[in-house]
């Protein structure tokens, strides 16, 4: 699922999109979605990458747009896939931080 960012982008960006990973990670491998990041990275839209950690948790989310450049301007197709993989796995790792009243900002 694709929404607008819900803070506003970092400087330099005029736009933000986070991408909400609702299904089968195995999307994230694909040359489509590469492309579709190499998109918005190319077009300066701030792109996020959202992972959802279960009901009554906080998903853990990552900007993609420092770590994709580089092999995006070179053209490199493996290495955004790998790169895209290595964040998802990345953002997994991380402990689950439980929604309370005193983790939720107001």
């Amino acid at each position: 699922m694709m929404i607008p960012t819900d803070t506003p982008p970092p400087p330099g960006y005029l736009f933000g999109v986070t991408l909400i990973l609702t299904g089968s990670p195995d999307i994230l491998r694909t040359d489509k979605f590469a492309g579709m990041l190499a998109g918005f990275v190319e077009s300066e839209t701030a792109v996020y990458l959202d992972v959802p950690q279960g009901v009554g948790l906080f998903s853990h989310r990552s900007f993609l747009n420092d770590q994709l450049a580089p092999a995006i301007a070179a053209r490199d197709l493996p290495a955004v896939k790998a790169l895209i993989w290595s964040c998802f796995e990345a953002l997994v790792a991380k402990p689950a931080v439980k929604l309370t009243a005193d983790t939720v900002k107001a």
